[in-house]
């Protein structure tokens, strides 16, 4: 059954516009034709789903210490079942925020009232700003959060060249107008990692042992990036050619191109693997060649 919702969405986000450049028919499958996922799919993914917790919890606290531990404690037991953490990813998640809050009050920058999860859009475009905050001048910054297995030197380098920022700070003028800002003190943008730790729970650990040892192993970054690194009407130039291929895709004026290298990213198999392979989902693969009872 196709999902008239997005299908109905023509508007292009920032991870859309990734499917498309990884895999066209990926993203036709999707949100043209709202195919439905193969059964076998698995929708659960640890690393994915950590990074969510990550997210959404900070976006409850308002990238802060909430209010008492009990309510960390309630967030965390939520966040484990939401997202289907076990224990042990659960204390790294809990070692992981409070080292990132250490970093947020360390930057003296905060939320903007109302700049949390931000939708900036136009009929093109629609994304979600992580968090939009300010300093005690009211200077503000955009400000985007990862988590992450390690730092990416080559992404760092040239984060003035990264796509996801500059569309963001493309709607730099919408922001100011929602939340009542000065454009003039857009400043640029905040790139922040916290590195997950590989530490593994020994015999001898509590969890309050365990939570200290990782939050003494994971680094976290606050990369600033200022606006004149920035080249926001370049990239949004670029943006508009992957919308007009989503256009054209509807309009069946040009057919997608599959691309059979994306079709196991992540290490995990496309959701729609069988609708590429004449059929054949991806367990039934397994079992024709021996790999799978």
């Amino acid at each position: 059954m196709a999902n008239s919702r997005d299908i109905a969405d023509t508007r292009l986000s920032y991870s859309s516009m990734t499917t498309i450049k990884t895999c066209e028919q990926k993203y036709y499958f999707y949100k043209v034709m709202g195919l439905e996922k193969d059964p076998d799919f698995e929708d659960s993914f640890e690393a994915f789903n950590y990074g969510k917790a990550f997210h959404y919890i900070n976006e409850k606290t308002l990238h802060a210490f909430p209010i008492t531990r009990s309510v960390f404690e309630t967030l965390l037991v939520f966040a484990q079942t939401e997202f289907d953490l076990d224990n042990e990813s659960k204390l790294k998640l809990k070692a992981s925020l409070l080292r990132y809050w250490e970093l947020a009050t360390r930057s003296e920058i905060e939320p903007v009232p109302g700049g949390i999860e931000l939708m900036v859009s136009n009929p093109e475009y629609v994304g979600y700003l992580d968090a939009v905050m300010w300093d005690k001048d009211s200077n503000w910054w955009i400000v985007d959060l990862k988590t992450a297995g390690m730092l990416d030197k080559g992404t760092i380098a040239q984060l003035g060249q990264d796509l996801q920022l500059n569309l963001y700070a493309y709607f730099a003028p919408q922001i100011a107008e929602k939340l009542k800002l000065d454009v003039t003190k857009f400043k640029g943008c905040r790139y922040r990692v916290t590195l997950k730790s590989r530490a593994a729970y020994g015999k001898k650990d509590t969890d309050e042992t365990f939570v200290k040892r990782v939050m003494a192993s994971i680094k976290t970054y606050d990369f600033i990036v200022d606006k004149s690194e920035l080249d926001p009407e370049y990239f949004y130039a670029e943006f508009l050619q992957s919308h007009q291929l989503t256009k054209d895709f509807r309009a069946k004026a040009s057919p997608p191109q599959k691309n059979f290298k994306a079709c196991f990213n992540y290490f995990r198999p496309c959701e729609y693997w069988s609708n590429c392979h004449k059929g054949e989902t991806f367990s039934h693969a397994l079992m024709r060649v021996g790999l799978l009872d």
